[in-house]
């Protein structure tokens, strides 16, 4: 997946404003495409790195998809890069998986029965963003 960036950022800007974000953070932010505010001093500046944002894919008749959920979301993919939505996609179920095991964990680790988070509404399903930034 770090090759897959680094194909990403590689390609010429114009290439990556076709997979601009458009409303949900999906797909391409530009160079100081985003704010970060820092709470306490009232201070904001624009980041700076340029980011490419996938979520978790479902298909035109998933549930999740019929019902609306407004966490599904159309990920943006680069026309000209062969092989990048398949391997973005496989690290990201991977990356998944790996969160999934790891909520138990954290659960003890707050003195919590282990399958605390893991049951809880706001890891059902769990909404993830993978990022690859430059």
């Amino acid at each position: 997946v770090f090759a897959e960036a680094e194909r990403f950022h590689s390609l010429p800007l114009e290439k990556k404003l076709d997979v601009k974000v458009q409303g949900k953070v999906v797909g391409y932010l530009p160079l100081g495409g985003q704010t970060q505010r820092l709470k306490h001093s009232g201070h904001s500046y624009p980041d700076r790195s340029a980011s490419y944002y996938i979520k978790a894919e479902y298909g035109p008749d998933h549930p999740y998809r019929r019902a609306g959920h407004e966490w599904v979301f159309d990920n943006r993919w680069p026309a000209d890069l062969p092989g990048f939505r398949e391997t973005c996609l496989e690290y990201y179920e991977a990356m998944t998986g790996l969160f999934l095991k790891l909520l138990p964990l954290q659960a003890v680790a707050l003195g919590l029965p282990p399958d605390f988070l893991s049951s809880h509404e706001a890891f059902r399903p769990p909404v993830n963003t993978l990022r690859l930034l430059c």
